[in-house]
């Protein structure tokens, strides 16, 4: 019998768990910080990690996790981080995160946290994302309409979206605006933004139709406003902020993400139309449900 070979692979065991219990003792009684992985559960059960990548600026209760799984192929969204200290290698999934709550986020579930230079990384991969800068990967958007990687990124989405109507919604700052209350000259709510949306509504032809719309000003927390522009079908959204807002439409068990078209100086959404004379919009822990009549 070969013992040497078993005296290594005992002492490789020895000094992983070693590694771990170390690397959790560090843990114990350090604050949620960027790159903590956590185990959560949700209702469509997702075999993967949940890193924090991102604290909220308006709000410093909320972070915004990202899913991280052992799945081989890597898609264009996607960020490979190599096994390190007690971690197995794992793919990132940058483009579908939620914005979770501390309340839904025990330190009891958390299992590690990955090392500062890989949540540099992921941090500007989310942000390139939302700001639509993304460069170009030929070879991974390969990968983005493989057959296999599609059926998972699907189940990660189904995932997120069970989670997401089990977040922590007490506290949450709600608003009721009536479509009534819209202003005509809605551009005088964002004086810093109103040359630049007044330049590129006028230079582009699908979007003058908006400049005789009236408008809702929607604030969510102190750095976050968004113009609610009112029509019979519904409601446009436009966002002057540097990066797209993380939006959602419909109440908790049925929300849908907001789909921005970039314009050169803002954001707008498409349509979103009227459910039973009124739209719900909502950012993290914020709410503003806005009326038809």
């Amino acid at each position: 019998m070969n013992t040497k070979r078993f005296d290594d692979l005992a002492q490789r065991a020895i000094d992983a768990l070693s590694q771990y219990q170390q690397g959790k003792a560090e843990l114990e009684g350090s604050p949620l910080t960027a790159g903590d992985l956590f185990v959560l559960d949700s209702p469509k059960p997702l075999a993967a990690q949940w890193c924090a990548v991102l604290q909220n600026l308006n709000d410093a209760a909320l972070w915004y996790l990202v899913p991280c799984d052992d799945f081989s192929l890597q898609g264009s969204q996607d960020v490979s981080v190599p096994a390190h200290d007690q971690f197995d290698a794992m793919n990132v999934r940058c483009g579908r995160g939620a914005w979770m709550h501390i309340d839904d986020l025990p330190l009891s579930r958390r299992v590690g946290r990955l090392a500062a230079p890989y949540v540099q990384t992921l941090a500007q991969r989310v942000t390139e994302i939302a700001q639509g800068t993304l460069a170009p990967q030929p070879d991974s958007e390969l990968v983005d309409l493989d057959y296999d990687y599609c059926q998972w990124m699907e189940q990660i989405e189904s995932a997120i979206e069970s989670m997401e109507r089990e977040l922590t919604t007490e506290g949450r700052q709600t608003v009721v605006l009536s479509a009534s209350q819209a202003d005509q000259n809605w551009l005088r709510f964002l004086p810093h933004a109103r040359a630049h949306a007044a330049d590129t509504l006028a230079a582009d032809d699908m979007a003058q139709e908006f400049t005789a719309a009236p408008g809702l000003r929607l604030d969510f927390g102190s750095d976050c406003t968004v113009i609610a522009l009112i029509s019979p079908e519904g409601v446009h959204l436009h966002s002057y902020d540097s990066i797209a807002p993380d939006l959602a439409i419909g109440g908790d068990d049925q929300r849908v993400t907001v789909k921005w078209r970039k314009l050169p100086k803002f954001y707008q959404s498409s349509l979103i139309r009227w459910v039973n004379g009124s739209i719900i919009v909502t950012c993290g822990m914020y709410s503003v449900t806005i009326r038809s009549q």
